[in-house]
């Protein structure tokens, strides 16, 4: 039987390369998960579907003015992707952010960063 660990790598012969880019995976990591909010903030921000996810989604959750909300949602993935992709302090603006707009409707969650 043999051992498998968290450590075995996916292709052995790389191990140099695992080495060299393991500083850089989480910066990698950031920067691609913050890129790909923006694009999906763009649309509720400055395009059409605020309104289609405020009627279709948040109004049925039960979300006070989802239109505001929506707006708020695109906002927050521009700028809050922005900054993710920079590499600023984002679990400290998560929390704000969040806990700003808590309210004792249901929908609203806290939310806990973990990178």
């Amino acid at each position: 039987m043999t051992d498998i660990g968290i450590n075995r790598l996916y292709l052995p012969g790389l191990a140099s390369t695992y080495d060299r880019l393991r500083p850089l995976a989480w910066p990698m990591l950031r920067i691609a998960a913050g890129l790909i909010m923006i694009p999906h903030g763009i649309p509720k921000l400055f395009g059409t579907f605020a309104p289609v996810l405020a009627k279709t989604v948040l109004a049925p959750l039960g979300f006070p003015e989802p239109l505001y909300v929506a707006y708020f949602l695109g906002a927050l993935e521009i700028f809050g992707g922005s900054l993710l992709a920079a590499g600023s302090d984002t679990a400290a603006g998560c929390d704000v952010c969040v806990n700003k707009h808590r309210s004792g409707t249901p929908g609203y969650v806290r939310v806990s960063l973990l990178i």
